[in-house]
């Protein structure tokens, strides 16, 4: 499959950051689609049934990442996405919660570029 057919959901309230995610993204030849806030984020889930990987922010207005985590890992609709969570909050406890939610990869946005998550997102492509 190629890149171009690839879609990634980033679900980050922050929109500089989250324009800054989809541009790189876009350049490097994905699909993207933004959505600023829980409820958005479910809708985004509902109305896109090609979303290959999801980028997840934890605080977020409306509903937490860790509760939107548990819906899409429990919905047989979603079950199957795989989710990097993409947050600031860094306790070992924090940590654990969303790798037990089924997270595929917990990622601390201080440790990681714009560019290191499209090296990362290409990286998980490229070994599908």
């Amino acid at each position: 499959m190629k890149l171009e057919e690839k879609t990634i959901l980033i679900i980050e309230d922050e929109q500089d950051l989250a324009d800054t995610y989809k541009l790189k993204l876009k350049n490097a030849g994905y699909n993207v689609i933004i959505a600023a806030d829980g409820l958005k984020a479910l809708a985004a889930v509902k109305e896109n049934k090609q979303i290959d990987l999801i980028l997840l922010d934890l605080i977020l207005p409306q509903r937490s990442g860790f509760s939107l985590l548990k819906d899409f890992k429990e919905n047989p609709e979603s079950e199957k996405i795989p989710i990097f969570i993409l947050s600031n909050l860094s306790l070992e406890k924090e940590i654990d919660q969303g790798l037990k939610l089924k997270a595929d990869k917990y990622l601390i946005k201080t440790d990681y570029t714009p560019e290191k998550i499209v090296n990362l997102v290409n990286e998980y492509f490229a070994g599908k």
